[in-house]
């Protein structure tokens, strides 16, 4: 079974929160307690602005604390997934005999509906691969 993962039901304003904290400029309409949201330092300022925020997240119990690191243009930030879970998902992906690999929803809104052909375990995994890539090399923007 596949440990609870972090969850996000409002992709949009999660990301105006971290654009927020990375760049000081708060990309929301109204103002968090007066002025623009700090980077939180605890969880639980964490999961405060996101109420606020209304991102809907939600953080699994063995979740204990956060970390925020930011790259500047001179560093190349490559972010590492815990290995357990690269496990785990490979694990679930060859249980499935089609491959089935989950996406946000927000893929689906923006594809009219469709997510990406997937025709077996063995393009599930290359797919699985190409998003870790992606989320590990992409330098956001």
């Amino acid at each position: 079974m596949l440990s609870e993962r972090v969850t996000v039901q409002n992709y949009e304003n999660w990301g105006k929160l971290v654009m927020t904290w990375a760049t000081g400029v708060n990309r929301f309409s109204s103002d968090y307690n007066g002025g623009v949201p700090p980077l939180p330092q605890s969880l639980g300022d964490l999961k405060d602005q996101c109420v606020w925020a209304q991102v809907g997240l939600s953080v699994p119990d063995h979740i204990k604390g956060i970390q925020f690191v930011q790259a500047n243009q001179e560093t190349l930030l490559i972010r590492l997934p815990p290995k357990a879970m690269i496990e785990e998902a490979e694990a679930a992906i060859r249980r499935d005999p089609k491959g089935y690999y989950a996406l946000p929803q927000f893929y689906k809104d923006r594809y009219n509906g469709t997510e990406p052909t997937i025709s077996d375990v063995d393009d599930a995994l290359k797919f699985q691969a190409s998003r870790i890539g992606d989320y590990t090399i992409s330098q956001c923007g």
